[in-house]
């Protein structure tokens, strides 16, 4: 199979095999990392699949990923490099004149990771590789719209004094496609319509959907939904996106008189994907608000842990005023309708709702993806667990010396039964290492 060069963006490194895993699993791609790859050292992987159009697919949904290359060439030096290029270019003969004919306009693109170069520099590099043994690129220049994009990367590894660095790596080669960075851009907060505290950048919300192989038709669903980052992302990616949340204030949006200004909707509407907007439900997640029947395909949400809103449920307050259970249909004299009364959800009552619910609602194989706030000596072994599902990924963000977060990804792989998954036991998440860190683990 042809071996390809991931170049990847140097931010969130312990999310990028988990995306290129789960992209591959969603277009059923055969594919194959070629040990060794650190991701924490370099931005450089490589990995093979069955033809170039697989690997355009995985661009085509790669955020992590600023580009794929064809390599044709690789050594310690240019000398090397172009000696190797040679070699390349005599074992495959027929496609190099073909992608280097005249008819064919191209670019060179001049990467240093690690570093800057002057333009003078870049050009006198580019310079080494207009001819290549009996080879050359015969095409016009055209550094607007060019046909064929090469590039020239030079690898020094990760350094607190870059330009001191010797070279680590040279690799030249052909641009098979880009990653898809700039849905970055496109759906970036500081441009968004409606926002909140607590929603998620563009980025990593664009790596939740990945990580629930959302596909066009995919019914998502976020019961913990806020501002509706992460149902914005799937619906960008052709799912079908239902949500609820108890804060009846985020879900009604900011409004300007009787009139409604900005909502989770108008998202929808500012980014044209209205079609797949499902609605939302104002309820409670700790009870049985939907019945049970696995059609979700992908439950993907960032559960509100107390970190920095805290999660709530509906609940009477001590010494707050309650209300008999209404009899023959009537309501008491004295009652008025009002926003019910809520009380904290806990962490270990949110992790198991969360699991119980998508143990009744996932298809199998449908896809748990949440985020889980953690500290620095969490592994993934203290992560909660349920009969119903086995762990894809755990990419940690770490966002302090204290703590971070991470986006867990869970499979149904066995069906849901009330005789099996009914009356299961509380979730365990690592009480001691939540409640030192972010506060009450539990009601005590």
């Amino acid at each position: 199979m042809p071996t390809y060069l991931g170049y990847f963006a140097t931010e969130h490194v312990n999310f990028r095999i988990p995306e290129l895993e789960s992209i591959a699993k969603l277009f059923d791609i055969d594919l194959q990392f070629v040990a060794p790859h650190d991701v924490i050292e370099s931005p450089f992987i490589f990995f093979t699949v069955p033809t170039e159009e697989d690997a355009r697919k995985i661009g085509s949904r790669s955020v992590g990923l600023r580009v794929i290359i064809e390599v044709w060439g690789q050594g310690l030096t240019y000398d090397d490099t172009i000696q190797d290029l040679i070699r390349y270019a005599d074992e495959h003969k027929q496609m190099i004149e073909q992608q280097t004919s005249e008819d064919i306009s191209f670019k060179f693109n001049i990467s240093a990771y690690g570093r800057k170069y002057s333009r003078s520099y870049e050009i006198q590099i580019m310079e080494k590789f207009f001819e290549f043994g009996e080879f050359s690129i015969k095409g016009s220049i055209s550094l607007t719209n060019p046909e064929q994009v090469y590039w020239i990367i030079e690898n020094i590894g990760i350094s607190s004094h870059p330009q001191d660095e010797p070279i680590k790596c040279i690799y030249f080669g052909r641009q098979i496609c880009l990653g898809s960075r700039d849905l970055i851009d496109f759906y970036d907060l500081k441009k968004r319509d409606y926002i909140g505290t607590t929603s998620m950048n563009a980025e990593l919300s664009l790596f939740s959907s990945n990580q629930g192989l959302v596909l066009p038709g995919s019914l998502v669903f976020d019961p913990f939904t806020g501002t509706g980052g992460l149902l914005v992302t799937s619906a960008h990616f052709g799912g079908y996106t239902f949500g609820s949340d108890l804060d009846i204030r985020a879900l009604r949006g900011i409004r300007k008189g009787k009139k409604i200004a900005h909502d989770v909707y108008s998202n929808y509407v500012q980014y044209g994907l209205t079609e797949q907007f499902g609605g939302l439900i104002r309820g409670d997640f700790s009870q049985d608000t939907i019945r049970t029947t696995p059609i979700l395909d992908a439950i993907i949400t960032d559960p509100p842990y107390g970190v920095r809103a805290g999660a709530k449920k509906i609940g009477y307050k001590k010494g707050k005023k309650t209300y008999d259970i209404i009899k023959d249909n009537e309501l008491p004299k004295d009652f008025s309708f009002h926003i019910s009364q809520t009380v904290p959800y806990f962490i270990q009552d949110v992790l198991t709702d969360l699991f119980d619910f998508s143990a009744r609602m996932l298809v199998l194989g449908g896809r748990l993806v949440y985020w889980l706030p953690t500290t620095p000596g969490f592994s993934d072994d203290l992560l909660p667990s349920h009969p119903c599902f086995r762990l894809v990924s755990s990419s940690e963000q770490p966002l302090s010396r204290r703590w971070g977060r991470r986006l867990v990804t869970m499979e149904k792989f066995v069906s849901y039964t009330e005789e099996d998954h009914g009356n299961l036991p509380k979730v365990e998440y690592a009480p001691d290492l939540y409640q030192a860190n972010f506060g009450p683990f539990e009601e005590e």
